[in-house]
């Protein structure tokens, strides 16, 4: 008669049929599950010693052990009266044991295939008698057994017995499941530490970041502060004497004749060139401290333009050069300061009259938007001699002249992009050497403040026929 025995996983008690998947033979996917647990080579731990005493104490067997099978070799992770670390997993009777997938008895190897075989059946420790119970996991894969072993023959244990060793392997995979459970909160710990620490560097690096840019601020408004000072003084400073110069220069333009009366008149207009310069200074101080308040209002800038370029032309003609203004017949409504968007375009027209040759042109379009647009473009173009592309990057700047020969200030285009910012509108310009130059001056159409309810509307008025208003003075300055 065989000694071999193998019986059906135990349904009273311990791991029922109903709690585990039905067992499988896939190899691969039986190691996959073993390796989830990472108890491979790992130290011994108390909590399977403890599980391993009690299934020897239980069967009063010499040897004992919890192990595990891998692809080609049974390694134990505990063991009671064994010495070795682990086996050949050809030598393994518990690598029999999963793949039977139940608990397996031998009574006595040394008569029964292929155990009879097996090395630590014909010599140390000479095992005769087997009882190993599987490590099944919950989705039915076997991973090793809980096993008892002696040197001689027995006769098969009661069912109460392997049923009490079936309840051990189970508390076997408890250990295992509780290990992994731990090493996942472990992991979840250490994460939650790594971006609690990210999360207090980002929170620092913000607040540092923060107090950085505040401290920036600050800089930079003391710098506009004192740059307003600065220009708001420089320009009295110029106004003052200048004054004494131009009255005593009129004085002398009354008295002297011949010779002389040409040189009174290039002390006043060199005057008039530094009153205006001190006019601009000024100007820029109150619109870079934001102490000019520009009343905003929707007009129609056709007559604006056509009024700016007739006051121009008698210049552009006097310097041989074209000048004309291009807009439509309908009315062209946009949200401005009407004086302020005029000294804006004194300033252009004049600038590209000043840097223009004999024969050039100068055009100012206006483009009349879609009824849906945000925006109105005023285009000041010129055939002249165009701008290099290092002054492009610079020329907002105060005191920045493209050609230092001409009579000017380099105040005009700064005083003209603080006054359209201002107003919210913005300035673009396209220019290469030898092509002329375009400035586009873009500002909001009556579209772009326009309400849902009609009876809030703004009233659309017409273009001021003279500067009359407080907040900008009136002369132009070029740049």
């Amino acid at each position: 008669m065989s000694s071999l025995t193998c019986t059906a996983p135990m349904h009273d008690g311990g791991r029922s049929t109903s709690s585990i998947s039905p067992y499988t033979l896939d190899e691969e996917k039986r190691l996959q599950a073993l390796h989830r647990y990472d108890i491979l080579d790992t130290v011994p731990e108390v909590a399977f010693d403890r599980i391993t005493e009690l299934a020897a104490h239980m069967f009063d067997a010499p040897m004992a052990a919890v192990s595990f099978i891998d692809r080609d070799r049974h390694w134990f992770k505990s063991s009671l009266g064994l010495e070795a670390d682990e086996l050949s997993r050809g030598d393994s009777f518990c690598a029999r044991t999963i793949e039977a997938g139940e608990v397996m008895v031998v009574q006595n190897a040394a008569n029964e295939e292929p155990f009879a075989s097996f090395s630590s059946v014909q010599s140390d420790p000479g095992i005769r008698f087997y009882a190993g119970a599987p490590l099944m996991t919950g989705d039915g894969y076997a991973l090793g057994t809980l096993c008892v072993l002696d040197t001689k023959p027995r006769p098969k244990p009661k069912r109460t017995k392997l049923r009490h060793l079936d309840h051990l392997a189970s508390l076997v995979m408890g250990e295992l499941d509780l290990r992994l459970e731990m090493q996942r909160r472990r992991q979840q710990t250490q994460s939650l530490r790594q971006t609690a620490q990210r999360a207090e560097i980002a929170r620092a690096t913000a607040e540092n970041a923060r107090a950085a840019a505040e401290q920036a601020r600050m800089r930079a408004e003391e710098a506009s502060r004192s740059k307003s000072q600065f220009l708001s003084g420089m320009a009295h400073d110029i106004r003052s004497p200048i004054s004494v110069i131009d009255g005593y220069a009129q004085l002398l333009d009354r008295d002297v004749d011949g010779s002389h009366t040409e040189y009174v008149q290039q002390i006043l207009r060199a005057a008039g060139h530094l009153n205006g310069m001190a006019d601009s200074l000024s100007e820029l101080a109150e619109l870079e401290s934001g102490a000019m308040d520009l009343t905003l209002q929707n007009v129609d800038i056709g007559p604006l333009i056509t009024e700016t370029v007739s006051a121009l032309t008698p210049r552009a003609q006097d310097a041989d050069i074209t000048l004309h203004a291009e807009t439509p017949e309908r009315p062209i409504l946009a949200h401005i300061n009407s004086e302020a968007l005029r000294r804006v375009l004194d300033n252009l027209i004049s600038n590209a009259i000043k840097y223009s040759g004999t024969g050039d042109r100068v055009v100012v379009r206006a483009h009349s938007p879609d009824p849906r647009s945000r925006w109105i473009c005023v285009e000041v173009s010129d055939t002249g001699p165009g701008i290099d592309r290092e002054f492009l990057d610079v020329m907002y700047e105060p005191f920045t002249q493209h050609d230092t020969s001409a009579n000017g200030s380099g105040l005009g285009l700064a005083v003209t992009k603080e006054l359209l910012e201002a107003m919210d509108a913005r300035i673009d310009v396209t220019s290469s050497p030898g092509d002329g130059t375009t400035f586009f001056v873009n500002v909001l159409s009556t579209q772009a403040i326009r309400t849902d309810d009609a009876s809030t509307q703004a009233e659309v008025l017409p273009a001021p026929q003279s500067s009359e208003h407080s907040q900008q003075p009136s002369q132009p300055t070029a740049s």
